[in-house]
């Protein structure tokens, strides 16, 4: 794009009657670095982001299969206490309990009580490699 709008500046002169002030390639150049630059972030920001979101959704899978594998009714848990028996820092255990919550309404927070699990809501999912797959009902039609 910037050899482009160059090239462009290079025929002004033939239609005016005086060569372009310098600034006016100094005000193009840096122009075109400040948008070259927006735009190498704005991509680098998008890949952190999804990044990010696979990195919840597998604390969410780590902790969706401890409370499987720990309580088969529904129960209360402190986010700490998760994350001791996980062994997981108290961020990455919030940060996978907010994506039971938010995404799947697996789990609630109480306030002071704690997170809400509800096995029932559980049962719809298991847990996967790197993220949360939906159990497949059997049809009954289908044998």
């Amino acid at each position: 794009m910037a050899s482009i709008f160059f090239a462009a500046l290079r025929f002004i002169p033939a239609v005016k009657s005086g060569p372009l002030p310098q600034w006016v390639y100094w005000l193009g150049m840096s122009a075109g670095l400040f948008i070259a630059c927006f735009l190498a972030w704005k991509d680098e920001y998008k890949k952190a982001e999804s990044f990010k979101q696979e990195m919840d959704e597998m604390y969410a899978d780590l902790v969706l299969d401890w409370f499987k594998n720990t309580s088969s009714t529904p129960a209360f848990f402190p986010s700490q206490f998760v994350a001791e028996k996980l062994s997981l820092n108290h961020e990455k255990v919030l940060r996978g309990v907010e994506v039971l919550e938010k995404e799947l309404k697996v789990m609630r927070n109480d306030g002071p009580a704690g997170w809400f699990y509800n096995p029932i809501a559980a049962m719809r999912y298991t847990c996967g490699v790197r993220r949360l797959i939906p159990v497949k009902t059997i049809d009954a039609g289908t044998f």
